[in-house]
């Protein structure tokens, strides 16, 4: 991740005036009413993640400044200073187990936050806006899994419940906030030993993943006695959360024997990487997984370190 303090007075909050050759900061109009009324931080935060559209967003957020928040002990939005971000970017970068997109995203978020308070006139200065942070292109190279690691997920897996999962996950490529979020309403069964699960996925787009085979008859195993409201994955109080899931896919990974950092998400990358190597047309894989831009869906076609086209040539 590249991030760098900015030295540009532009960057600085307050307007810039020249007067008699040096720079002197006019003060904002103080008496310029309020364009939100929150009366504390906890409103102020709930509006801010009111403007963002999907509801896994929201939740992506509500987490990352939680921690943000945890970190600076509460402190006032108001009373938020430069040093409080380059801490909490120096706690994130020595967190061994946070990739550089996390720590990019946690940053941004709280950047986002901010720019909102600051924009509304809830807060006077925007301190978020001195520290520059760029978002990483993403390595798909270093977040997939062989068919044979995804097999001995699937093995390592010593009951139905977490063996199912570690299935769809795979064999449906949909992300963990979709999967957990379905409802037994949401299969429909074919009557044919197949059928769909009916995906409700980024800015509320629903799509239909078809299964079939083995693992469509263990969907259905798992269901006996269920009715249509109950979730596919019951967790206390509702569906199984994302937290579980994490810890449900760490266990396993050990048990397995892979020494990779896995995430549910890598379930996904190695759907997509093994369709594609198994001659899946690309709009099809991209239709499966909900990418909105096929080239999203295409750079899978390129994420094969130990494959070249040379292979293909003749060894003079």
């Amino acid at each position: 991740m590249n991030g760098r303090l900015s030295q540009d007075p532009d960057d600085f909050d307050g307007e810039w005036a020249e007067i008699g050759g040096e720079l002197a900061s006019v003060e904002r109009i103080k008496d310029i009413s309020l364009l939100v009324q929150c009366a504390t931080d906890t409103e102020l935060i709930e509006l801010w993640l009111f403007t963002n559209k999907s509801k896994n967003s929201r939740d992506a957020y509500r987490r990352d400044i939680a921690y943000f928040l945890a970190f600076v002990k509460d402190k006032p939005i108001e009373l938020l200073r430069l040093g409080d971000l380059v801490n909490y970017k120096e706690a994130l970068e020595g967190a061994c187990r946070l990739s550089q997109r996390t720590v990019a995203r946690r940053l941004l978020a709280v950047k986002s936050l901010l720019t909102f308070a600051y924009d509304t006139r809830y807060i006077r200065n925007n301190v978020g806006s001195l520290l520059k942070v760029s978002m990483p292109s993403q390595d798909i190279t270093q977040h997939n899994l062989s068919e044979h690691q995804v097999l001995a997920l699937i093995e390592a897996a010593s009951n139905e419940r977490d063996r199912l999962l570690v299935r769809l996950l795979y064999f449906t490529g949909c992300r963990v906030s979709e999967l957990i979020s379905v409802r037994w309403s949401q299969v429909l069964d074919y009557g044919t030993g197949s059928g769909i699960i009916r995906v409700i996925g980024k800015g509320n787009k629903e799509r239909n993943v078809l299964l079939s085979g083995s693992i469509w008859s263990e969907l259905l195993a798992w269901r006996e006695g269920k009715s249509d409201d109950d979730w596919v994955f019951k967790g206390r109080g509702g569906h199984l959360r994302r937290g579980a899931v994490n810890r449900i896919i760490d266990q396993l990974t050990m048990k397995a024997g892979i020494k990779l950092d896995v995430s549910p998400h890598w379930l996904r990358h190695a759907h997509v990487s093994h369709a594609l190597d198994r001659g899946a047309p690309v709009h099809l894989v991209q239709a499966n997984v909900g990418h909105s831009d096929i080239r999203t869906t295409q750079m899978y076609c390129h994420a094969r370190p130990t494959e070249g086209s040379s292979q293909y040539l003749p060894d003079f």
